[in-house]
């Protein structure tokens, strides 16, 4: 059950009535209000490494070489992915093709410390919200806050699922908007295609 329906049900369930908060945490780097999540840099720096190990391979034929990347629906991946090592293209769902599995391994440096961050900020939000509510009783009134705790440019900020449900493709569990998707000319001008860069 996901986080808006745990909050949908808090007016008819007293049990739910308790503090919410999402943390980010999927490799696919899919949730609607933080810019990354905790796994997503781990699985680019996998996504780097084997692209290059690959290439450094079929450095000596003309052979095409197709990596599929995890990420469902988000293209996130594969664009940040294929701008990094270098790739001729990247097909994602946001520009429509068919092609996306890779492992993930030891966490980066940037996941480990953002797990560490997030966490801790979220322990403390949800340690306030309980100390609020000791004053009536041991749970808190409906609209107390159900919250998404992301990074968005660069700040960690909390922000209301209410505020952010109607950012969100729930068909494909993406983001209506997604902020990387601004980078995709880079790849065609790193692997120089005639393309402009316009932000």
């Amino acid at each position: 059950m996901g986080l808006l329906e745990l909050s949908a049900v808090r007016e008819k369930q007293e049990e739910f009535c308790v503090p919410m908060i999402m943390v980010p945490a999927t490799v696919s780097n899919n949730v609607l209000g933080s810019d990354f999540s905790i796994g997503a840099d781990t699985a680019l720096n996998t996504i780097t490494d084997t692209c290059d190990r690959i290439k450094q391979s079929a450095s000596g034929t003309k052979r095409r070489v197709f990596i599929k990347t995890m990420g469902g629906y988000c293209g996130y991946l594969a664009n940040m992915g294929g701008i990094a090592a270098g790739a001729d293209a990247a097909y994602i769902f946001e520009e429509p093709f068919d092609i996306e599995d890779l492992q993930g391994r030891t966490p980066s440096p940037f996941d480990r410390n953002l797990g560490t961050k997030i966490s801790a900020r979220a322990m403390e939000w949800i340690t306030a919200k309980l100390k609020e509510a000791q004053g009536r009783g041991k749970t808190l009134t409906t609209d107390d806050p159900v919250c998404v705790l992301g990074i968005s440019k660069r700040n960690v900020i909390f922000q209301p699922v209410a505020e952010l449900k109607n950012q969100m493709d729930f068909e494909h569990r993406i983001p209506k908007e997604r902020w990387w998707l601004k980078l995709r000319p880079l790849m065609k001008i790193l692997a120089k295609y005639k393309a402009s860069y316009n932000v």
